[in-house]
This record gives C-alpha cells, structure tokens and sequence, in this order.
C-alpha cells in the first residue's frame, strides 16, 4: 500500500509541474555526489564501440537496460505511464527539445554511473519516479535509451512555470552528459546527436527544419490550451529562460539532420538479438508516423504496396521503442507477482512473463532479492503473455546444446557461455565433462556474463614476442624484460595463446606500477613515488627520508620504458644530494625466454593514458642557416638546448646549428605554429603550418640535417591527414582513415620508419602520409568525424598490425589485381607475415581511376584506392572494402 502510494504521489507531481518547475539550467546538475557504477552491464547487440549499426548510418541506441542494471536501480522506478487517463501519458510527437545535464566536461565519472547518478536523482531526491531525458548521449558519442516507455511517453524535462505550460507531451528530450554553456560539444557528440534526431524525425513524420504551431497542455485550463510556435527541433532555451543547452549549434544539427531522415525515411528493419543467447524474430519492420509496422515475409509488405530503400539489421530493443509493448506497466527486468499467487514473474526482453521454478535460495542464489518483488492485482498480470519458466541450472557444470557448438559453464544457476577452445582450455576445463542437453532445458537457464580470461592472467600470442597482463577484459602490454621482472611476474606463468584470440579483448594501456612503488629512469638521478597511478616528484632526500622510504626499494628503470608509461622525467628535476646510490634493479634478475620480447622493437613515443600512442612526424628540415620561428597567441614552455626552459606566448626565434636541440609545449590546448615553413593549399586560401601536441628543433646525426619535428597523439594526427578529400564518400573516408592509422600505427611500433635511430617516425609528405596539421581539421570536418567515430580501430594480420600500404590504383589492377609486395619492394616482404600483401585482389568494374599506369609513387601494392571508392559505391562498408583488399586480415581496437 505505501509503494503505492508512493507511486501515485510522484505520478500527481509530475501531472501538476513535470520537470521544469524545479529549474531553470537542467535538472542533472544537481547530481553532484559521487555515483557508484553497477558491476552488471548488460550485454548488448551491438558492441556499443560502434555508434551505427553495420553498413549503415542508423545510429546505435543503446537499451535502459546497459545502465538500469540492478534490483535496486529497478526498484527506484515509481512513476510508470498510463493510457487509461486524461491526457494519455503516450502522445504523438510533435518536438524534439536538446538539453545538457550541466555535469563536468571530460567528466572522470564512467557515463553509465553518471547516468545512474541522474536517475537517481530526479527519480528519487526530485520525487519523480524515473529519469526525465528519453535520451541520453555521452561525449564518446554513445546514445542511451532514457525514460520508460519507449516512444512518444511524456517526459520529465520542460514545463514552464511563468504559464503553468506542459511541454512533456508530444517532446522528446535529449540531454548531452556535458555542460555548453561556453564550450561547444565535441564531433562525436554532434554526429551522434545529428544521427538521433534525423532518425526520431523520420520515425516520427517531423521535419527537422520546419517551423511550426502546436498546441501545448495547461496546468491551469487542464486543456491543451496554449499555442507554441518554434522550430520542430529546438533548445530548451528556446522555450522559458535557462542557458540550456548552452552554445549547441541547433541550426547545424537541423540541416545535418534533415540530411539524415530523408535518407531513413523509407528504411526497412529486422531485428538481431538483444543479449548472449536469444533470438532474433524473423519480421520486417518500417516506422511510420510513431509506429511500427511489422511484415513476416517480405511478399506480405511489397503485395500491400510496401517499397523501402535499404533494409537495416537492428537490435530488438531499439525497434521495440515503437511497439504495443511500450505499453506494459512493467519494464524488461521486472520482478512480478500476482496478488493471488506467491509464483515470481521476470518480465523479458520480448515484453513477455517468466516463471521462476526454484526455491528461494536458488532465487537469491541467482542474483535476485525477494524485497525487489512487486505484488500487482491478477487482471494486471493477466495481460503479459506466457513464456517459457526459469530454472536453476546445475552449478559448475560445462553444458551445450545439441547441433551447436557453443559451450556454457554454470555459475550460480546461470549459463555463461566460453567464447573459445583456448579460453576453454586457458580456464582448465575438461572437454569430456561436457554434457549436451536438449535446447529447451539449456534456453530455460538465464544467462550471466560470458566467461572472461581471468584477472592476473600473463599472456602472449603466437609469432609474438609481446607479453600482456590481463586485467578488465583489456590487454595490458609489459613493455619490456625489465618491467616484467620489476614487477616480481614469473616466466613459467606466462601463456601462448592463438593469434585470433587477441580480437576478443580490448587492448589497453601499459601495465603499470602500483601505488606506492618508487621509480627512477637510469639516466637520471630523480626520485619519483607513484600515486593514482601517476609519479609525484620526491622534491630532496629530506623528503625522501621524512616518508620512510627506502633507497633499496627504488627501482631503476630504462629512460624508455619510463617514458613510455609516465611522460618523462621532469626537465630539471634536482638531483636528490646526499643520497645514496640506487640500484640499477630491484630483486634477483632472472632470464628471459628466447621467445618473449626478443627484437622487442624501440620506442621514441611515450604512450597516453589511454593506450592511444604518440606519433613523430617530421614537417622539413630547414636550409642550411635558416631559423626556425615558432609561435602560438596562446602559452607555451619553450626549451632550450641547455634543457632552460621558459613559459612564452608570441614568436620564438631558433637560430640553426648542428647542435640544436630545442622543444615548444603547449599549455593549456594552445596550437603552435612554424611561421618559418609554407605548405599553402591549392589557392592559398590555408598555410598548413599550425600543429597540436609539442614541437621538436633537432639535429639528426642519421640524416645530418635539422629538423622540425611534430610530436602529438596518433588520433590527433589522423586529423591532419591529407589523402583523401572533404566531402568524398563518407564510407570511403572512413577506409582510409583506419588504413591511415595502421600504417602509422605498425612504424610507431616498429620503431619508425627509417630506423629507431632516427629521429622520427613518419614524414608529412607521399611517401609516408601525406600530413598537414591542425589547419586541416578545419576545412576537413568529415575526416574529424571519421577519425572519432573509428577511434583506435586498425587492420590486423595473425595479430598484428599491418603495413596498411595504399596508392591511387590505375587500370591494372581492374585487369590483373594488385602488385604483391613483394615485387615491388622486395626485402622482408618476400617473407612469411606479409601474405596480406601478396597481390591479385582486383578492383571492381567502374572504378574511378585517375592515374593510367601503376609505378614509382603507384606502386598498386595493397589497397587501391579507386577500387576502394568504387566497392563503398557498391555498397561495401569500410570494414569489408579492408578486408578485401588485405586478404587475411581482421579489424579491431588497438586502444
């Protein structure tokens, strides 16, 4: 009786004010306290790394369920629609209204506990019964499904107090997790925004640019009373007095967006599964109007006059927006039981009830606590159609199916099923104690989480030498002998797993140093203690001796490797006087195997937090006694060859010598440019001059020249790529830039191109890529957007990455397929590793040639880029024009 009470109370608010009432900025804001994120994500259709579905430009929404993961977040929703009252909590959509939470920019809280947090929130401290956004985009770009009750429901995020007006009926409201008040949101939150309101347009019959009358419920009259006029698509500040959502450009995202329905506006849809081990329905789909229409054979649409433009394979739960089962009281995940009976009900993903045929402790065993049941009146039960029961299945068995090999090993009576045979055997399973059960029985197990390679775990991959860490689900690389043995890992521990494996998880940042461990580089006399993960300078051996610390216990390590996992020494540390000598290495050296990071390959670039790496471009070499001038209206700390560095704005001169050695960084974002180098586009409209990340002055001893020398993250570099055109293919765009980060990718690992004794890793010209720089992201926004939306992918062979070559293609290629490598460079490309190189792979019919001949610069070796554009005007994706070319070759995220 009290929940529901509490139930009709948050109802009753939310009829009288809705959201707006309460604020006039955005409500999120006011979530301030450290959110605690759940530990038991959903498993969702599409790896939600991509944010479109595949061959595609339909964005990916993620389910309620990815962040309402848990009992007791199930538990906080109190306010569920009805469509048994005046209004109907169900509407015809008639705007769609941005919003920003008004949280922090790069916020340090995951999204998902920040989502969390906002439900919380509005849910339970603002009395509302649940969140007030239908959706929700993080600043990767990523779309959640928001409030219950798919499309059309009224929200909980705009009624104008001065009036008394409801904007919640027939709106939608979309919030981006950031504040804008005076920064602009990023391109990936912009594409995926763009994407979103094209999409719930056409769903809907709106037009993104239109202007238009509406009428909008009172509070006061109890009528829709009042008259709107404004845009179909507009700002919550565009409707009362708040600066939400800041400086969103909405007339950007109106004409993107119109761009998008037209295209989704004849667009076909099937469904693929929601979660490890269901199903998909074999229907046919279109939106119409705030609908769905469902076809079982495609004869059934086309004979009642149906056409469609593109058929689209799309989650269950993102479709089933626009179902009747929006309809139901109770969300997926529910808990049920009838006022009649002491059975327990789960409400699936198909709208549909499950009994649970257990007993109380295999129900808790399970994961489920007995005060997160509802007890609702029989008639309501009455109303959800029967699906198949529930059981308990039989802890620490290995179990499959008749006909299908996939294996699952029961944990706390749910199925997880192991991914492969090497995670298999990796987890000392025993292949006979499987047990093959029929199909029914195995489907009436819930299932849990797949089964993961363990924590701890020390890898290695077959015709590797590099050794990982497991930890999250997420490759951890040891960067070299030395680590691994600093940080006490045993050789015989080590595992060789297949190279398909490696697909299967996610690489992550360098394994580091745990809290508390002190570090110096052999080079260098400093002392630095690790704390959340980042080294703090012991400031003098006073210091040092004051906090207890131990010389023994310091472990010195090479300037590489240090570099490589905390950024580098600080210039000018002071040497710790009166200190003791310290080792060159803690514990008892032990050997190597043979096979582990033998040729271990140099690294001149330090690695970021993220596991994205850093990439050494050299713009020119300046003639003989020419200065180089640097300068930025920003700050930037400028080194000398004396290692004296100085904060600066303006022009920097430095004077040429062969023993230069001098180094800008940018504070605070700043961009520096060369104002001593040209590289004009092709009307001198743009100088390519300007550059992110720091610049290098420096003498090569191989080269015997002088360089200027751009060192900056690998993504960021993308950004300035010049081989390919604004404005061409979008699906083409994308090809190049995953083969553009290969390439890079593979010489930052090799050590460089020209040798690790060089002082770069690429050139800026042909020959390498051609790179021009910050100035080029502003004149080249697709390529900005495909760099984000592909972030980290990159092309590999046995698990590595690849020589991604590429060239413009001619005629040849069409009649005789691709050169192979070898032919054309000869050298290591004769041998095993380079069969993706091997040549033969034809361009299709058609394709846009403009060079006549392959040679020199056209070498024809790997991807051609004309048949590229042609397979993508085919129809391909960029994944499969990739893999066509690079025969052999898997796509997967690097970082």
């Amino acid at each position: 009786m009290i929940a529901s009470v509490k139930k009709l109370t948050a109802s009753l608010m939310l009829i009288a004010f809705g959201a707006g009432f309460f604020s006039m900025l955005c409500l999120a804001q006011a979530a301030t306290t450290t959110p605690t994120a759940s530990t038991t994500p959903a498993t969702v259709a599409q790896n939600d790394s991509f944010l479109v579905y595949s061959d595609s430009d339909v964005p990916v929404i993620l389910p309620r369920s990815i962040w309402d993961n848990s009992p007791n977040l199930h538990n906080l929703l109190t306010w569920i629609p009805q469509n048994t009252v005046y209004p109907s909590d169900w509407q015809p959509v008639e705007r769609i209204i941005i919003h920003h939470s008004a949280t922090a920019n790069n916020d340090p809280i995951p999204a998902i506990a920040r989502i969390q947090s906002i439900y919380r929130f509005q849910a339970v401290t603002q009395g509302w019964g649940d969140i007030g956004y239908d959706y929700i985009i993080d600043q990767n770009g990523k779309i959640y499904e928001g409030r219950y009750g798919g499309n059309g429901v009224r929200g909980a995020h705009v009624f104008r107090d001065s009036d008394k007006d409801n904007f919640n009926y027939g709106s939608i409201g979309i919030v981006l997790l950031g504040t804008f008040t005076n920064q602009d949101a990023n391109p990936q939150v912009y594409a995926s925004l763009e994407r979103l309101v094209g999409w719930l347009a056409a769903a809907n019959g709106l037009d993104p640019i239109a202007i238009k009358s509406s009428s909008i419920w009172n509070f006061n009259t109890k009528g829709f009373t009042d008259v709107f006029a404004g845009y179909t698509v507009l700002g919550h500040k565009d409707i009362e007095n708040t600066q939400c959502p800041g400086i969103i450009n909405l007339n950007n995202v109106r004409r993107q967006a119109a761009v998008y329905a037209a295209n989704y506006k004849n667009y076909l849809y099937q469904t693929i599964p929601q979660t490890a081990g269901s199903v998909a329905d074999n229907n046919f789909y279109q939106v119409v109007n705030g609908a769905r229409k469902a076809y079982n054979t495609m004869a059934t649409l086309t004979s009642s006059g149906g056409t469609y433009s593109k058929l689209i394979k799309i989650s269950k739960s993102q479709i089933d927006l626009f179902s009747d089962s929006r309809f139901y009281k109770y969300l997926t995940g529910s808990l049920l039981r009838s006022d009649k009976d002491s059975t327990i009900y789960l409400v699936s993903d198909n709208g549909k009830i499950r009994p649970f045929k257990m007993t109380a402790q295999q129900f808790v065993n399970i994961g489920y606590n007995l005060s997160s049941v509802k007890t609702i009146p029989k008639d309501e039960l009455d109303f959800y159609v029967m699906d198949q029961p529930i059981f308990y299945g039989p802890d620490n068995s290995l179990v499959k199916k008749r006909g299908d090999p996939s294996v699952y090993f029961i944990e706390n009576g749910k199925k997880r099923q192991v991914g492969s045979a090497a995670l298999f055997d990796f987890l000392g399973f025993v292949w006979s104690k499987i047990k093959t059960l029929a199909d029914t029985e195995i489907d009436n197990y819930l299932t849990g989480n797949a089964m993961p390679y363990p924590d701890g775990s020390l890898v290695k991959f077959s015709q590797s030498p590099a050794v990982f860490l497991i930890s999250n689900q997420q490759l951890r690389p040891i960067l070299s002998a030395e680590i691994f043995e600093s940080l006490k890992y045993s050789w015989n521990k080590i595992k060789t797993l297949p190279p398909n494996e490696m697909a299967s998880l996610a690489m992550g940042e360098p394994a580091r140093y745990p809290d508390g461990t002190l570090l110096k580089t052999k080079e260098n006399p400093a002392v630095y203690i690790i704390t959340n993960g980042q080294k703090t300078l012991v400031a003098s051996a006073e210091d040092f001796t004051r906090a207890g610390y131990k010389w023994t216990n310091v472990i010195a390590l090479n300037a590489n490797d240090f570099n490589s996992l905390y950024g580098g020494a600080v210039a000018g540390a002071t040497t710790l006087s009166g200190t003791q000598s310290t080792p060159e290495s803690s514990g008892q050296s032990q050997t190597a195997p043979n096979n582990v990071f033998s040729g271990e390959p140099a690294r001149n670039a330090t690695q970021s937090v993220a596991g994205e790496p850093f990439i050494r471009v050299a713009i020119y070499s300046p003639p003989q006694s020419q200065d180089v001038i640097v300068s930025s209206p920003g700050q930037y700390q400028y080194c000398n060859s004396n290692n004296s560095c100085q904060t600066k704005t303006g022009q920097t001169v430095v004077p040429y010598s062969a023993s230069v050695n001098a180094k800008f960084i940018p504070l605070a974002g700043s961009i520096l440019e060369i104002v001593s180098y040209a590289d004009w586009n092709w009307n001198k409209s743009a100088n390519y001059n300007k550059f992110r990340g720091t610049l290098e002055v420096r003498y090569s001893p191989k080269s015997q020249k002088v360089w200027a020398i751009n060192e900056l993250p690998l993504e960021d570099y993308l950004k300035g790529i010049g081989e390919v055109n604004n404005g061409e293919d979008y699906g083409y765009i994308k090809t190049l830039i995953v083969a553009a980060r290969t390439y890079a990718y593979y010489y930052i690992k090799q050590g460089g191109k020209y040798g690790t004794d060089e002082l770069y890793q690429l050139d800026n010209t042909p020959s390498c890529q051609l790179y021009k720089g910050y100035g080029r992201e502003a004149l080249a926004s697709d390529i900005v957007r495909a760099v984000t939306e592909t972030k980290g992918e990159i092309i590999t062979y046995n698990g590595q990455a690849i020589v991604a070559a590429y060239s413009s293609g001619a005629p040849e290629v069409y009649t005789d397929g691709t050169r192979s490598a070898c032919s054309v460079w000869s050298g290591k490309y004769c041998q095993t590793g380079f069969e993706y190189l091997s040549g033969g792979i034809k361009d299709p019919a058609g394709a846009p040639y403009t060079r006549t001949t392959c040679g020199a610069d056209n070498h024809c070796a790997g991807m051609s880029a004309a048949g590229g554009r042609q397979l993508i005007n085919n129809g391909k994706n960029y994944k499969e024009v990739l893999m066509y070319y690079y025969k052999g070759t898997l796509i997967g995220k690097a970082y």
